[in-house]
């Protein structure tokens, strides 16, 4: 599909002007390629050289695109064809094959279309929000269609404004914009809040309001920064548990990507990543996944986990706990249980620890207010999910009714996330 649509864009663009359509070929192939190889479609970026190869053959043959002449490009036929197919090839690929299509049809079509669209919406929109039809209608159409040609065709402020802003806004991240996390509200509104956050972790909050999400490694982004934030309200629940908390992830993610190899972020091994997570000192490469667990000070982890279930049980153990407390006790418990089998780390650890932390933030988001957890599972779960499965990792999305139905156990039991001591019989029983 990819080869034959750039192959007839760059020819349209030869045949009007000499070598013009190289650009297309550069942008489309290049750009969009590695997009179809991510979800196991052909690798298109070897084809480049051969569809160039083909589209010189059209340089400069100044076939009538703008359907004038009738004759000279087939009679009727070419008449019709040259003006209707002109014209919805103008429409449709906007500026990139109709640049200067000045007739009634393609041209105020690819001027609307590669400029205005182009122009406005990769502008304005692709400018300002970098949102996808900025970088969808600017990046592919505006960008490296209505840019290149569509600048003749939509005037120099349309075409380009659709060039430059909407193919370097949405052009640049290889035309998908990504996907923005919608959690602003939930994480200002219930975390922000929480005593501690705004002191130690106020960065980590905004980093999770701000990104916007395009491969894998945003997604390992948004873990490094969520996790921080539940640090401190973890650790306003019992002192050393938050902090636990991010060692059990941070030591998990460590061995999945640095010992086994699996796909994510590399800056997870890089030199001052442990740092992050209260973690000192540094390990060489080759390390393996018992030095990873010896530096994260993880070696006794299930038994640290003990003392404290422990002090908020009232030495119940977890069964003695309830709502959020209970659900989110269990989930670093599971957490624990990685570390211990670390032999068995795989891509399925990897989503399940995704899984815990989305569990555990919504578990005290619906803590603080009733289904407000909602958000944060439909967010991180629906929009992050597909980034794991295009690297072969399970898909997480089709857990999303479950961790709902485990975390509505925390609603509204209005535990005490702020550390100030009122938790009595709600965290430690009755």
């Amino acid at each position: 599909m990819e080869g034959g649509v750039t192959t007839i864009s760059a020819s349209i663009s030869n045949s009007r002007k000499t070598n013009s359509g190289t650009e297309i070929i550069d942008n489309l192939v290049t750009k969009c390629g590695p997009y179809f190889t991510q979800s196991g479609y052909p690798d298109i970026t070897v084809q480049v050289t051969v569809i160039k190869e083909t589209c010189n053959r059209a340089n400069g043959d100044n076939v009538d695109w703008d359907g004038n002449t009738g004759g000279s490009t087939g009679g009727s036929t070419g008449g019709s064809t040259g003006g209707s197919t002109g014209g919805s090839t103008g429409d449709s690929a906007g500026g990139s094959t109709e640049g200067s299509t000045g007739g009634s049809t393609g041209g105020s079509t690819g001027s609307s279309t590669g400029g205005s669209t182009g122009g406005s919406t990769g502008g304005s929109t692709g400018g300002s929000t970098g949102g996808s039809t900025g970088s969808n209608t600017g990046g592919s159409t505006g960008g490296s269609t209505g840019g290149n040609t569509g600048s003749n065709t939509g005037g120099s402020t349309g075409g380009n404004t659709g060039s430059n802003t909407g193919s370097n806004t949405g052009g640049s991240t290889g035309v998908s914009v990504g996907v923005k996390l919608g959690l602003g509200g939930v994480l200002n509104g219930i975390f922000k809040v929480i005593n501690g956050v705004v002191n130690t972790a106020l960065g980590a909050l905004e980093a999770v309001v701000n990104i916007v999400i395009r491969t894998l490694k945003d997604v390992f982004d948004v873990v490094g920064n969520l996790i921080l934030v539940l640090q401190v309200t973890l650790n306003n629940l019992v002192s050393g548990l938050g902090s636990l908390f991010v060692r059990l992830v941070a030591c998990i993610v460590k061995i999945a990507v640095c010992v086994l190899g699996l796909p994510g972020d590399s800056g997870v091994c890089a030199k001052g990543w442990n740092a992050r997570f209260g973690v000192d000192g540094e390990l060489s490469a080759g390390a393996t996944a018992e030095a990873y667990i010896n530096l994260f000070v993880l070696v006794d982890a299930q038994a640290q986990l003990d003392g404290y279930i422990k002090i908020i049980s009232g030495g119940k153990g977890i069964d003695g706990t309830s709502g959020s407390v209970n659900i989110i006790l269990n989930q670093v418990n599971t957490l624990c249980g990685y570390i211990t089998n670390y032999q068995q780390i795989s891509k399925d650890t990897v989503t399940e620890t995704f899984v815990i932390m989305t569990t555990i933030s919504a578990s005290i988001s619906n803590s603080r207010k009733t289904n407000s957890g909602t958000v944060i599972i439909d967010n991180l779960v629906t929009k992050c999910g597909p980034y794991f499965t295009q690297s072969g990792y399970p898909d997480i999305t089709v857990q999303a009714t479950v961790i709902k139905q485990t975390c509505n156990g925390a609603n509204g039991d209005n535990v005490d996330w702020d550390g100030n001591g009122s938790n009595g019989g709600t965290t430690g029983g009755t």
